[in-house]
């Protein structure tokens, strides 16, 4: 998501809801944004994931929040 924004550029987010459902946000990088991080430290990155979601966010569907990307 950062550097989506970082490089001026919007995209879809799609965040699965508690009924099953998808919402589907879209991110602009005129649009303020919060992010909050726990427990006081950097979290751990894994790349090959980062990359996955760079491409579907970058993708005609956008970015969607789920258990399918994977790093098998």
């Amino acid at each position: 998501m950062m550097n989506k924004l970082r490089r001026g550029e919007s995209f879809m987010l799609q965040v699965p809801t508690a009924c099953g459902g998808m919402n589907s946000i879209w991110i602009s990088p005129s649009m303020p944004l919060a992010l909050q991080f726990f427990e006081g430290r950097a979290p751990e990155l894994d790349r090959e994931l980062v990359d996955q979601m760079m491409h579907a966010a970058s993708g005609p569907d956008g970015l969607a929040l789920s258990s399918r990307m994977t790093t098998a």
